[in-house]
């Protein structure tokens, strides 16, 4: 039944369009590295725990593991820094309108990869999809409100968000032969996640003053409005914030 995927498919993007905004906020006060680091960690727990309870491990492609160890890398931990970034930088807005550009670059990726030729309607929707966006980013309203205002360039949110479109769609296209061989969705979800939040954590025990324990860093972040892509330096510590 076609109204399925399409149901599916606004059911996403009402997720993804409701996580954007609802994440700018802690995400400006906690930088990109340390927001997505607690998303990670947060989001594997739960879809581990839904795939325990479900039975999905069994499911899994295991043989596909370079897979999900590139789509981990790339897809998840880069493509999400990434994202924040932008979040922070441009905003919920735009971000979402950024990330709408997914679709015609996973389109390229896979006609490039596997040899996937789209469809006369799906060029269409693809030129649709990016004339909206360049539209709406270029020639919005000048009337800003608070989460709309922006923080540095256009053309570093623009290739934040290029960046990590391309990431995610990456993630997302090299583990399809995975999928293809019987892993559960739920499952493959929750091994990125869970390999990322690992990667980001062990990242994070690097001994560099770029880090410091989460509770001093929380405390300082809502204190001082950190920006930045990474979590603040010992430098809160000396003015005592």
């Amino acid at each position: 039944m076609l109204i399925l995927p399409i149901l599916a498919a606004v059911t996403a993007s009402f997720g993804w369009a409701t996580g954007i905004v609802l994440a700018q906020s802690p995400a400006q006060k906690l930088g990109a590295f340390e927001f997505t680091r607690i998303q990670l960690i947060a989001c594997s727990a739960i879809l581990a725990a839904i795939c325990t309870v479900m039975g999905y491990w069994q499911n899994v492609a295991w043989g596909y593991w370079p897979s999900f160890v590139a789509s981990i890398c790339f897809g998840i931990v880069l493509g999400n820094l990434a994202m924040i970034e932008c979040l922070r930088r441009g905003g919920p807005r735009r971000t979402e309108l950024l990330l709408s550009l997914k679709a015609p670059l996973v389109a390229v990726m896979a006609y490039l990869w596997y040899g996937e030729a789209p469809s006369g309607m799906d060029l269409l929707g693809a030129c649709i999809v990016l004339s909206g966006v360049f539209t709406a980013i270029i020639y919005a309203s000048n009337e800003k409100s608070k989460s709309d205002a922006t923080t540095g360039s256009l053309v570093t949110i623009v290739l934040l968000g290029v960046v990590a479109t391309g990431f995610q769609g990456f993630g997302f296209l090299i583990i399809k032969p995975a999928l293809l061989a019987g892993t559960e969705p739920i499952a493959a979800s929750a091994i990125r996640l869970l390999g990322a939040a690992f990667l980001i954590s062990v990242v994070a025990l690097w001994s560099c003053p770029a880090y410091v324990p989460v509770s001093e860093l929380i405390y300082a972040a809502f204190r001082s409005k950190a920006k930045g892509l990474f979590p603040p330096s010992d430098e809160w510590r000396r003015r005592g914030l």
